[in-house]
Parts: C-alpha cells; sequence; structure tokens
C-alpha cells in the first residue's frame, strides 16, 4: 500500500500537522511529498523548459564538491500548503532523478515561531514512527560560505532514507544579497542523500 507524507498548512505562513499513513521504517520510495516520491523523474511533473529556467535562477544551487544541486519551484498545484517544491538532483543528470523533495514555508525573521512549528511537527511524527531512530542537528548552511546562516532542525533515520524538519535562520547579509527570507522544511531524502549530508554535516564539526 502506498505511504503517503503529507503536510497540511492552515494558512500560508503556518503548519498545521503531519498525517503519514500506515508509515513503518519502510521503503522511503513509498513516502510522497505533493504527489512526489523519492526517484521519480522531475519530467513527470514539470516541461523540460520549466526545469531550464528554474537552473538560471538564484535558488539554484550547488552543493560542495558539486555532485548535487537543489532545485526549486513555486508551488501553484498546492499554494494553500507551501511556498515552494523544491529538489535535490544530481547536475548532470538528464533524467532529474529526485534524491530529495521539500515543502517549503517561509517564516521571514520569525526563527523562534518557525522553531515552535518545527517542535510540534517532531512530536506528531514522533507518535506516528514506532520506535523513532533520530537526531539533533544543528549548524551553519552550506550555501552562506561565511556560517553566519545557521539550520536548526531534526533528522528521522529510515530504511533507505530519512525525513529531515529544520528552520533555516539566514544572516542579513545573505539575505540581502540572495532575496532569502528564514524558512521552515519538511524533506523526505533518499539514504544517498542523507549521507551526503551526514557526512558533511560531521566535516563541519569536526
Amino acid at each position: 500500500m502506498k505511504k503517503l507524507l503529507v503536510v497540511l498548512f492552515v494558512s500560508s505562513i503556518s503548519i498545521n500537522s503531519i498525517f503519514v499513513n500506515n508509515i513503518e521504517a519502510g521503503d522511503i520510495k513509498e513516502f510522497e511529498i505533493a504527489g512526489i516520491s523519492i526517484g521519480d523523474n522531475l519530467l513527470k511533473f514539470y516541461s523540460k523548459d520549466d526545469i531550464i529556467n528554474a537552473k538560471k535562477r538564484n535558488t539554484y544551487q550547488k552543493y560542495p564538491g558539486g555532485k548535487f544541486a537543489i532545485i526549486s519551484f513555486p508551488d501553484t498545484k498546492n499554494k494553500d500548503q507551501y511556498e515552494a517544491i523544491v529538489f535535490v538532483i544530481k547536475p548532470n543528470d538528464n533524467n532529474y532523478k529526485i534524491y530529495s523533495i521539500a515543502g517549503r514555508i517561509g517564516f521571514d525573521n520569525r526563527l523562534q515561531a518557525c522553531k515552535k512549528k518545527m517542535n510540534s511537527i517532531f512530536d506528531e511524527i514522533s507518535k506516528i514512527i514506532t520506535d523513532p531512530n533520530y537526531r539533533k542537528e544543528d549548524g551553519p548552511h552550506f550555501e552562506d560560505t561565511t556560517g553566519k546562516s545557521m539550520t536548526y532542525g531534526y533528522v528521522f533515520y529510515l530504511e533507505r532514507g530519512a525525513v529531515d524538519l529544520y528552520c533555516v535562520d539566514w544572516s542579513k547579509e545573505f539575505e540581502s544579497k540572495k532575496g532569502y527570507a528564514d524558512q521552515l522544511n519538511v524533506t523526505v531524502h533518499s539514504h544517498e542523500m542523507r549521507t551526503y549530508l551526514t557526512n558533511m554535516h560531521e566535516k563541519r564539526n569536526r
């Protein structure tokens, strides 16, 4: 049976709760955000022109080493739930296979409100997953090389993947440079992507 990760929003700036049907520590590919699963092809949901245009925006960003890249799209289909849907792909993959999916909502200059909502979601997920395996993971955001922009969140480890919850607190300088706003993200990761992020986090904190 298809397992669904559904994030419901009360309004454009706050998350009500997360509901997961028949959740087990199973195949991460069976989880969905906005009807999209890990391993899907972006071309099933967006045209090639949409993808090319998205790669030209300043929100397209490669991770250190260039193996993965973030690409985002305004969520016009689920605009009552998300401001944007964010994906991780491999830059040179013409099939645009998806390695991570995130629902994003803005909390501009409201870090404490973001953390409060994140902790509420954390409590919901902890109740739903049997014997949840998670850890707290805070640290500088990779995209801001000054180290002034921070992420605060949790990682739930599942078989062959993970679910992340985190708030991003961009520095004022980085917000001005990029036009970004502080945000809350609920993300489903493939095992490959989550392993990459864990290794990157551990290297930063050595």
